[in-house]
């Protein structure tokens, strides 16, 4: 009854840091199924984890990435807030849809580290932890910066596009107008030419006329 109660308490130990729980479960991985601080990142993908625990770790021991295992390490690792001897510590990620969970163990020799089996130490982790969870945050709200510039580059974009799209309708509008003028004189000029015309058809009936007199007045004289 008593292992029931303390991996009961185990499995739902929580706390939350900025709205998102660091928990606590046992989560298999490449030394079989150990204890590990679980935390869940919303909208990160698991790229954007990883490059915030290797920079959580530059001050810590330096994490190396086994690509066996896909984890990545820091061995001997000397943590005072968590710890005053030296620690492993393991952190691996798996990427979900529109999240990503990342899993931290911590090994002091002995056993891997848990709110029940050590009580003071995972206190110390949680502190640990903490500003990791902000780095993510901070690299998707970053993510999110950048598309909302990219998105504001693309309304600009539109803009320009409009902008052009107006000066060639004035363009337009101007060549029509030249058109229309030209059009008014070409109209000008063949009503004069239709008047000359006229003009020249009567004459032209005139002469018609004279010689046809001329025709109808042979002989009869």
């Amino acid at each position: 009854m008593k292992i029931l109660i303390a991996l009961f308490i185990t499995a739902t130990f929580a706390l939350s840091v900025n709205g998102q729980d660091i928990r606590e479960m046992d989560k298999t991985m490449s030394l079989g199924s150990k204890s590990a601080f679980v935390i869940t990142h919303p909208r990160a993908t698991d790229k954007m984890v990883e490059m915030a625990w290797e920079e959580h770790m530059k001050k810590n021991g330096k994490a190396k990435k086994n690509r066996k295992s896909k984890e990545y390490e820091t061995l001997a690792a000397q943590i005072n807030m968590v710890s005053s001897k030296e620690i492993n510590i393991f952190f691996a990620v798996e990427e979900g849809v529109e999240q990503s969970t990342s899993y931290i163990f911590f090994d002091d020799g002995e056993k891997f580290i848990n709110g029940t089996n050590d009580p003071s130490t995972s206190d110390g982790i949680y502190e640990f932890l903490t500003p990791f969870v902000y780095g993510v945050e901070k690299l998707v709200i970053e993510n999110d910066l950048k598309t909302e510039e990219g998105n504001l580059k693309d309304l600009g974009k539109d803009l320009v596009k409009l902008e052009k799209g107006n000066e060639a309708l004035h363009s337009d509008i101007e060549k029509w107008k030249e058109k229309i003028r030209q059009a008014e004189m070409d109209i000008e000029k063949n009503l004069q030419d239709q008047a000359s015309k006229k003009d020249e058809i009567t004459n032209q009936e005139s002469v018609i006329k004279t010689v046809k007199d001329k025709l109808n007045a042979v002989g009869k004289n």
